[in-house]
């Protein structure tokens, strides 16, 4: 954390499974094959994967992480994550935290059952709140959004034992007013999606995430991602992008500029 443009990652998955399988296109899917690869990787490499909960404690109260510190999440509570994704976890011992859509859990047939839910608990997986409808909270009303992460909370209370107080956003997307509203429900953090904007995790209420795909199938696309350096990179990458398409306007606002002078 003390190291220039470092910002431990917080990876971020959604399904996991093969293509004909996958409840949403490739950008948010990745094949259990990579992901198996991805997890050996970490293992391989000494990673010190650690529940996001405990990063969040840590990383609030000031305390330092050993290197290659990493958590791993997944969004929504899909079928596929209980299948494909929990035996490769439960075969590393990797703590996991999965965020539910609770309204989705044991109803849709491409989401999971409670009882799958309670079987990965017992063998380190953790579930947290991501609404009971997966809306779009920056929009809903206040009480609405209320509705939504309250009874989301109520129901993972009713249904596992030791439920995550760290809160997701739907779509990552969010608001300040949103951020006072999760914090009011009592949630000691959040977790966005974007490596965008602020500093990865300068903000309790809106932690950046990596999200991983079958675009990372590549060990060293992988590598550079899970670096701690790539939120840093990306912005970079914008600031870079920005000047080229607005080197026109820069060059004149100089030329003018010195031209006064």
């Amino acid at each position: 954390m003390d190291r220039l443009g470092y910002h431990l990652p917080i990876l971020m998955y959604h399904s996991v499974a093969f293509l004909f399988d996958a409840p949403f296109p490739e950008c948010v899917r990745i094949r259990p094959s990579i992901f198996a690869k991805q997890m050996k990787y970490l293992k391989d490499h000494h990673y010190n994967v650690i529940e996001v909960d405990f990063l969040f404690q840590e990383i609030v109260e000031g305390r330092s992480l050993p290197p290659k510190t990493i958590a791993i999440t997944l969004d929504d509570g899909y079928l596929d994550n209980y299948v494909n994704a929990y035996p490769i976890l439960k075969f590393y011992g990797f703590p996991t935290t999965v965020f539910l859509i609770t309204g989705s859990i044991g109803i849709d047939p491409k989401f999971m059952t409670w009882d799958q839910v309670r079987e990965m608990e017992k063998n380190g997986i953790r579930f947290g709140n991501h609404t009971v409808t997966h809306p779009h909270l920056h929009v809903a009303s206040l009480e609405g959004a209320r509705k939504e992460i309250l009874e989301a909370k109520e129901k993972l209370s009713q249904e596992v034992q030791n439920p995550s107080q760290i809160f997701c956003y739907p779509f990552g997307e969010y608001t300040i007013a949103c951020q006072r509203l999760v914090q009011e429900c009592g949630y000691e953090g959040a977790v966005a999606t974007s490596v965008d904007g602020a500093l990865p995790l300068a903000d309790r209420y809106a932690f950046r995430r990596l999200k991983i795909s079958d675009s990372a199938q590549n060990k060293f696309i992988f590598a550079f991602e899970i670096s701690g350096y790539y939120s840093a990179i990306k912005k970079i990458q914008k600031k870079i992008k920005y000047f080229k398409r607005h080197a026109v306007q820069v060059a004149l606002a100089l030329f003018e500029f010195f031209q006064e002078v």
